[in-house]
């Protein structure tokens, strides 16, 4: 009645923390009426309520959530906050729960699959497996620690099968819980494993697929946020065993003398360099330093790059 959709459930327990009670909701399934294909399911679902701070409030209070095993998918809300698809009702069109976790609550998720939704974005993130998430809100802090295995993208011919690679997200923001998209501070996040195509969406790729694989790859950035916007942007990046297609770029001449040498692929020992994003006015700086390469155990000379770029990602010279 609450959640406003179908509850099943194997079991339920509760027992006391401190004065406040954590109930325990075993096999859970929350099935909505409108889209019963796709149902929201917990092994074992855990919140802790701060019962009297609820009763003065007129709405829940919930000191912790604890998700074990989820198959979920989590939404971008038009006010910026983020819902589990198939707990709206627990809100029930009151931001002030969601406000006040925000504030005070801890949230935790191990195991399961997570799909993250957010229709501002041009193309959505492949599903997340094998989730350990932790985020803990303390008045105006907000402290992140992420650990999953990406899934192939949904759109790619593998979709749903389990990539080789890991992600690692670590954040430490500053910002009242009233507005998450306005939050300050720093980000970490950290991508490897062998060839990560299969993470991109290929209908954002030229000819629906992407133009190099990669033996083996490893991506770091740091972001640093000011009042939601992106402040600084470093990054490093190195591969190995790359393989270039030009063909998945540009137009290559079935004949002619040069035909055959441009459709060759060009592969690279190892790619390695660094690169930093800044905003400048209206447009931004890129800077990339000791870009490297290595082809057949020959080391080329690293290059130094800088480009000014308008909002559209397009370059342009220096000035």
């Amino acid at each position: 009645e609450v959640l406003g959709h179908q509850v099943a459930m194997d079991g339920i327990g509760v027992r006391l923390v401190g004065l406040s009670p954590r109930f325990r909701f075993d096999g859970v399934t929350i099935t909505d009426s409108r889209d019963p294909a796709q149902p929201l399911r917990f092994e074992r679902l855990e919140v802790q309520v701060d019962l009297i701070r609820t009763l003065f409030a007129g709405y829940p209070v919930i000191e912790a959530l604890h998700l074990v095993g989820a198959e979920m998918e989590v939404n971008r809300r038009a006010d910026g906050l983020w819902q589990v698809r198939g707990l709206e009702g627990l809100i029930r069109g009151d931001p002030r729960p969601v406000v006040r976790f925000l504030s005070s609550g801890e949230l935790q998720i191990e195991g399961g699959t997570v799909r993250i939704v957010d229709p501002t974005w041009v193309a959505q993130p492949p599903p997340l497996a094998e989730v350990r998430l932790r985020l803990v809100n303390h008045a105006d802090g907000h402290h992140l620690d992420l650990q999953a295995r990406p899934l192939s993208h949904p759109e790619a011919d593998s979709g749903g099968n389990l990539a080789d690679a890991r992600l690692r997200i670590l954040a430490h923001l500053q910002g009242a819980g009233l507005d998450p998209e306005a939050w300050s501070g720093e980000t970490y996040l950290e991508l490897g494993g062998a060839d990560l195509s299969a993470l991109v969406p290929p209908r954002l790729l030229p000819e629906g697929r992407l133009p190099a694989v990669t033996e083996s790859a490893r991506i770091e950035v740091w972001l640093d946020l000011l009042d939601g916007a992106l402040a600084d942007l470093r990054s490093r990046v190195g591969l190995r065993g790359l393989h270039l297609s030009p063909t998945a770029l540009v137009a290559v001449p079935d004949s002619g003398p040069l035909a055959g040498e441009l459709g060759k692929t060009l592969s690279f020992d190892r790619l390695t360099g660094l690169a930093r994003l800044r905003p400048q006015g209206e447009s931004w700086t890129l800077a990339v330093r000791d870009l490297a390469a290595s082809i057949d155990g020959v080391d080329l000379p690293a290059l130094d790059l800088d480009l000014e770029l308008d909002r559209a990602g397009r370059p342009g010279p220096r000035r």
